[in-house]
């Protein structure tokens, strides 16, 4: 099978076209880059560096809360 190497930008169509394995799309609507998987409409969502801080937030406040049950049940073992 042939590989597509071009990228595609157009907004009404990323959602509904499935694109071959590999292709890069880059949809202006969302300002997103999907990858074709062959089998998903629209493809793959690459998460960009807002879905990246977002979730590194969210994985620090969860942290912050594991320590203080943790420190809450140590005081209370002592």
């Amino acid at each position: 099978m042939a590989v597509e190497t071009h990228i595609h930008a157009f907004p009404r169509h990323v959602a509904s076209k499935t694109y071959p394995e590999a292709v890069p799309v880059y949809d202006s609507a969302t300002k997103r880059i999907r990858i074709g998987d062959g089998s998903t409409s629209g493809g793959i969502e690459i998460p960009n560096m807002a879905d990246l801080s977002a979730v590194t937030a969210a994985i620090g406040t969860f942290e912050s809360a594991a320590e203080a049950v943790i420190g809450e049940e140590s005081a209370g073992e002592a």
